[in-house]
């Protein structure tokens, strides 16, 4: 029991310190032109992190034996429980992609207008 839970902590703390890295690198450059933002490599990874910690230590909890009376309730409150958590997990990664292209949309258009007015 105590390996499981300093394997999960383990895994928490290095996708915090992978989540506060790239904060701390998007933060330090924001005026960087639109091109170096296009699907950064650091964004995939960061969600490539959490689906991988999510299957290698979460996931299994999910797959246990259950017993007793209320055990197809527990089986299917489970299977439902997994499900949610990939659906969460690749609209996040979704939204995100659709941010980054809106983010460069809407910089492209601001350039535009910035030199029409000026």
């Amino acid at each position: 029991m105590r390996e499981h839970l300093m394997k999960l902590t383990q895994s928490v703390w290095t996708f915090c310190i992978q989540m506060q890295s790239h904060i701390v690198e998007q933060a330090a450059t924001p005026s960087q032109s639109t091109e170096n933002f296009s699907s950064t490599p650091i964004d995939q990874k960061i969600f490539q992190a959490w689906i991988d910690v999510y299957t290698e230590v979460f996931q299994p909890n999910f797959h246990i034996p259950q017993l007793g009376l209320s055990r197809f309730y527990q089986e299917r409150t489970n299977h439902l429980s997994n499900q949610f958590n990939l659906f969460q997990a690749s609209v996040s990664k979704l939204i995100n992609l659709m941010h980054m292209h809106m983010k460069e949309s809407f910089n492209s258009i601001k350039e535009k207008i910035g030199e029409a007015s000026g």
